[in-house]
């Protein structure tokens, strides 16, 4: 059926019209053993919804019972199998909330762009409800969507556009819009501008297969086809937005002038950049883009495309590291995954020397560097994005300089005694300086040994192979004067939102959780949950452990753990008590517990419970006693 897009209606309208008939309107009670067009129905809401697998069939069997128990234990509901008022009930909420409404966003946002264009602050109409409704199904906006762009709703954009790595100004153009829609369908972020590239000319053969397929769906033109399309549209200044600025902001990235990523909208930024490549070339400095300037940035490109081929040997070997010798950054833009360039080279000669990539740099910026970044940025104390913009620059630069400046092993001078947690003086000062050049420690070292430097030692001793005691003896000491920068990889725990574990740990995914406070590990799967993760026990072993855990019996008690999903570490909480519904029967645990990671929320009121979050506070600042990386 056609959506009218002049004529759009609320998402929950839209459901309610085009998706949704309610079950509990056609029969009181739903059962095994039923059959017919609500059993259907019933169905296809629980395989939408993911918790049946299988085609709709109308047919109420086993698979039928034990989806509709699952659903139950998710909303804490009572698991008896049976769809009954208080169960239908609550399907259709959820349903509502987290069923076709998704797919239907997702439609409006793909055409979001062609149908309101840019939308920012102060705006009042269709578009903004829908992109409203869009922020608040995918977390962003606690607001009931209202038509108006006001305050809540510009900051809810910017930290949309934060974590995909956009330029966060707070407008909602083709690039968030697009974003937006990839972010409802569960993707990483696709651009939908045209980016230029001067690695290869639009007639030459496209690039060789990469690691990352992400690259595939950004167009690539040249800087010549990019200058002659927008000579053809004369003269651009301040306010306007088209593809035209898109180009001119391609050329002015080219010529180093413009640190933004490409948007089309001709800001502030844009025309400082203007105005100063005006004064380079003696026109005059009115920040708009008109024929002489146009003219000028032909040149420029001219010559710079030439003083590139004459120093492309030179520059090959300046990115040329040798072993011996640290990478050398500085801010080089925001680059991404699917990026290709010789910054993006840079950036993995700095991350292999800091230990965190194992692949040689190539400039590809595929899902192996993505990782490392990810890894860097959790270390290094930034926010987890994947993306390396102006702060990940700097404290990478930062960090290859303490590298550099260590104090190496000829004169380090020998140890007198032992160092615990406690002491203080110019023995703990050099012990500090040498775990801060080998990357096991952040900040300033003050000759205090306290908590973060007893954890730093620990985490130096798991890397070396010695007992993690967390005391600086003899053994520990040799190992770390023997030690270079780099050798070890420190290893660090993310604290993942809930919106983005949900992509790597999906239901059935069986994942390694160790408890911070006793070291112990043990496996769960997970069950399902949308506000937070269910899980259970794998095996009557995994039980057995974490009865460990718990003191000897089940506790509601909250625990601070570690979990590991991929090659990640992952903060999060639990509790010890079996409750709802099971899909292991073989394990000696009767029931599932929750799992909470940042902003989860608990199924009963859907709000935040802050003994969990607070354990999964403590757990970012614990070292993993059990589990690694790699």
């Amino acid at each position: 059926m056609d959506i009218q897009w002049k004529h759009r209606v609320t998402t929950a309208a839209l459901v309610a019209a085009l998706v949704l008939t309610p079950v509990a309107a056609q029969a009181a009670i739903v059962m095994q053993g039923h059959r017919g067009p609500e059993v259907q129905e019933l169905q296809e809401q629980l395989a939408e919804l993911g918790f049946l697998v299988g085609t709709p069939d109308g047919i109420f069997g086993p698979a039928t019972k034990n989806a509709v128990k699952e659903f139950q234990g998710a909303e804490n509901l009572p698991v008896d199998g049976v769809a009954g008022p208080e169960t239908l009930a609550a399907l259709e909420q959820v349903f509502v909330e987290n069923g076709p409404a998704g797919a239907a966003l997702q439609e409006m946002a793909l055409h979001g762009f062609s149908e309101h264009g840019l939308l920012r602050r102060g705006d009042r109409k269709p578009g903004v409800t829908v992109l409203q409704e869009t922020l608040v199904h995918l977390g962003y906006l606690e607001a009931e969507p209202n038509g108006v762009f006001g305050p809540q709703t510009e900051r809810a954009v910017k930290e949309f556009q934060a974590s995909t790595g956009s330029l966060t100004d707070g407008m909602v153009g083709q690039e968030t819009w697009a974003a937006l829609a990839a972010a409802l369908q569960g993707q990483p972020k696709a651009s939908a501008v045209i980016v230029a590239a001067t690695t290869r000319k639009a007639d030459e053969a496209p690039p060789a297969a990469e690691e990352s397929s992400a690259a595939a769906e950004t167009q690539v033109v040249s800087i010549e086809e990019t200058m002659a399309a927008v000579v053809e549209h004369g003269l651009v200044r301040r306010g306007d937005r088209s593809d035209v600025v898109l180009g001119l902001q391609q050329i002015l990235v080219e010529l180093d002038l413009l640190t933004v990523e490409p948007n089309g909208v001709f800001g502030p930024q844009t025309e400082a950049a203007v105005k100063a490549f005006q004064r380079s070339v003696n026109v005059a400095a009115d920040g708009m883009v008109g024929s002489r300037t146009w003219s000028a940035l032909a040149s420029a490109l001219d010559s710079a495309a030439t003083a590139e081929a004459t120093a492309e040997v030179a520059v090959a070997a300046a990115t040329a590291v040798p072993e011996s010798a640290s990478v050398k950054l500085t801010n080089h833009g925001i680059v991404r995954r699917g990026d290709r360039s010789d910054a993006v080279k840079q950036l993995q000669q700095a991350l292999a020397e800091l230990g965190l990539l194992t692949a040689e740099p190539n400039g590809v910026f595929g899902p192996q560097t993505e990782t490392a970044v990810r890894q860097a940025q959790a270390w290094l104390g930034l926010g987890v994005d994947g993306v390396v913009g102006p702060a990940t620059w700097s404290a990478l630069a930062e960090r290859l300089t303490v590298m550099d400046e260590a104090v190496m092993a000829a004169d380090l001078p020998e140890l007198e005694g032992t160092m615990r947690q406690g002491d203080r003086g110019e023995q703990v000062m050099m012990v500090q300086e040498r775990l801060a050049a080998l990357n096991f420690l952040q900040g300033r070292a003050d000759g205090i040994f306290g908590p973060a430097t007893r954890q730093a030692v620990q985490s130096f001793q798991r890397s070396a192979g010695l007992t993690p005691d967390g005391v600086i003896g003899q053994k520990t000491w040799e190992a770390m004067v023997a030690s270079r920068p780099g050798q070890y990889v420190p290893v660090v725990v993310e604290d993942m939102h809930w919106r983005d574990v949900q992509r790597i740990f999906a239901v059935g995914d069986v994942v390694t959780v160790e408890d911070v406070e006793t070291g112990l590990t043990w496996r769960v799967q997970r069950l399902y949950g949308s506000n937070h993760a269910d899980v259970e026990p794998l095996t009557t072993t995994d039980t057995r452990i974490m009865r460990q855990v718990f003191g000897g019996s089940w506790s509601w008690e909250r625990r601070a753990v570690i979990v590991k999903i991929g090659d990640r570490l992952v903060a999060a909480s639990i509790n010890g008590y079996p409750h709802g519904g099971q899909n292991i029967t073989t394990n000696q645990f009767p029931g599932h517990i929750c799992m909470h990671f940042r902003g989860s929320q608990l199924h009963l009121n859907g709000r935040s419970d802050p003994d969990h979050q607070a354990m999964v506070q403590r757990s970012t600042q614990a070292t993993p006693q059990s589990i690694q990386v790699r």
